[in-house]
């Protein structure tokens, strides 16, 4: 097999390199080398593998970030779904005392549908901000 000289790109020493090879590393500073072959010209590629690095790990972490976004709209959404029922839970049970105590049920069930409502129109509008 035939040796032929390549020079680094960074560094610029003298590398000896096998006919064929495609890649190859800096015996100097350990830049990596690609070689495209093209009759008797050759052409070098350094490849930053820093720089790959950094793009797939910024790319990991804004969907990580979108992951955790949608676990919290989740986590909101059901909190919101848990004091629904419970203040409908209310509402019938300030119903049940309005009968007989008066002015303090229909209190309790003022607040009661009140808690409801809010929570309908938060859990709607959420909804409705997820679709667009």
């Amino acid at each position: 097999m035939k040796l032929i000289p390549v020079m680094c790109p960074k560094c610029g020493a003298q590398i000896q390199i096998n006919e064929g090879t495609k890649t190859c590393y800096c015996t100097y500073c350990g830049t990596q080398i690609i070689i495209d072959e093209d009759g008797a010209k050759v052409t070098y590629r350094k490849v930053d593998e820093a720089r790959i690095k950094e793009a797939d790990v910024k790319q990991i972490l804004a969907l990580k970030e979108m992951e955790i976004e949608e676990k919290k709209r989740q986590d909101r959404k059901i909190a919101l779904i848990a004091l629904s029922i419970a203040s409908g839970v209310m509402f019938v049970l300030a119903l049940i005392v309005g009968h007989s105590n008066g002015i303090t049920g229909i209190l309790l069930g003022a607040v009661a549908l009140s808690i409801l409502m809010w929570g309908v129109q938060t859990i709607t509008d959420g909804n409705n901000k997820k679709e667009k």
